[in-house]
């Protein structure tokens, strides 16, 4: 009976102050987050259907690729170092989402209409005509590609728009650059879940592209990625006239800025 009046007394004095103006158990208000015209009010638009300025091209230069019917398409032929677009703003963990589409190609298998989102420059979450080739689930739309296959397969036919939707937290680095802690993927392919959670900390693939053919630029952000933690997101260039729209990137630190070069 005391440790119940004692209690009781206690809730009593809290509801007393609260009432003389104080509140106890006040908290910060969350912050709020406008999603009205479905892009959250605090991410950075990278591609909007028209503006491009968020894109630099393979050498850092202004944004290369062709421009339709509210699309960004990748070029056949045109990058000789199989190099692709970076996204201007360079993040460390981020939100991320990405439509792209895609034409029937005229080939089969790893070969058709094939492309990809580089995050940080080496770790890439594949984009490849899935769901009328027969292929090694590593291949498909859905996988990080030499980490882990995709929990299911949610692709859809060619010229239909799909999207991606990706919590994305960067490896930690220590202060020489060395990749220290994993960092891990979570990604929605098409609003169904396909990869959870995964893991990985350093490249795995040669072919990624701030180790493989690399320019003068891409050899800059890998300069400005060791220091920083933060890097961008490339859109490849795997010569197939992939499509892009409504690209943006919610940064979910303080640690994201616009790479400018010095």
């Amino acid at each position: 009976m005391f440790g119940y009046q004692m209690r009781s007394l206690a809730f009593g004095l809290l509801w007393l102050i609260g009432g003389l103006g104080g509140n106890l158990w006040a908290e910060e208000a969350l912050k709020k987050v406008d999603t009205s015209t479905g892009v959250p009010d605090d991410a950075i638009v990278i591609f909007d259907g028209t503006n491009t300025d968020m894109l630099a091209g393979p050498n850092g230069g202004p944004f290369n690729w062709a421009l339709e019917d509210g699309a960004i398409v990748v070029k056949p032929g045109q990058q000789e170092r199989q190099q692709g677009l970076w996204t201007r703003l360079h993040f460390r963990d981020a939100q991320i989402h990405v439509e792209f589409s895609f034409p029937r190609s005229a080939v089969e298998g790893v070969s058709a209409s094939n492309s990809g989102l580089y995050l940080h420059g080496l770790f890439e979450l594949q984009i490849i005509d899935s769901f009328n080739n027969v292929m090694a689930p590593m291949d498909s739309t859905g996988s990080l590609y030499k980490f882990s296959e995709p929990l299911v397969d949610a692709t859809r036919d060619v010229d239909v728009w799909q999207d991606y939707d990706v919590i994305f937290t960067a490896p930690r680095r220590d202060e020489t650059g060395k990749p220290v802690k994993p960092g891990s993927i979570t990604v929605l392919l098409n609003g169904v879940l396909v990869q959870h959670n995964t893991p990985f900390l350093e490249h795995q693939s040669i072919y990624t592209p701030l180790h493989f053919r690399t320019t003068p630029y891409a050899e800059r952000i890998r300069e400005s990625l060791l220091k920083t933690g933060c890097g961008p997101m490339q859109l490849q260039d795997h010569d197939h006239p992939v499509r892009f729209r409504n690209i943006w990137i919610r940064p979910l630190d303080d640690k994201a800025f616009v790479f400018e070069e010095k």
